[in-house]
């Protein structure tokens, strides 16, 4: 049995995430979080594939991520989100994030805590939002826990 995803997506105070097909800024800002609420919570439930599928497939590393949230199904895990940063450009909508994992080995109970601020671009691609940059990666390396 897997944990539920601890999503903290802080806006002005008050946890607010709404996924819609964006019209405003304020949609835009929605998706964007919305995006990334999703991998956490793909992650937490330890479905790898959903988690890679809100990524470009043109994002640096893009293989090498997968192949972690492949790794990452062998713990379970807590996924903590908070996007400390946000602003619009003409890229997309740029995000500051400090997530943090739980890492508890499934065979062991060994449980370990990394964090780590990752920077975010997530933009619409193809009519759709994807996160197309994200780094560093390293927080989902299985390798390290």
């Amino acid at each position: 049995r897997r944990p539920k995803a601890r999503i903290a997506i802080a806006y002005a105070g008050h946890l607010r995430l709404l996924v819609q097909q964006p019209t405003s800024a304020a949609d835009a800002s929605s998706s964007a979080r919305g995006q990334i609420a999703a991998v956490a919570e793909a992650l937490t439930s330890g479905d790898a594939a959903e988690a890679i599928s809100h990524f470009s497939k043109s994002l640096p590393d893009y293989m090498k991520l997968r192949h972690y949230f492949e790794g990452l199904t062998a713990f379970s895990l807590e996924n903590e989100v908070n996007v400390t940063d946000e602003e619009d450009s003409d890229q997309g909508v740029n995000l500051t994030i400090t997530w943090t994992v739980t890492f508890t080995g499934l065979a062991t109970d060994q449980t370990k805590q990394r964090s780590a601020e990752i920077q975010a671009t997530v933009a619409q691609e193809n009519a759709k939002w994807r996160i197309v940059k994200f780094a560093p990666i390293d927080l989902f390396n299985p390798q390290l826990h």
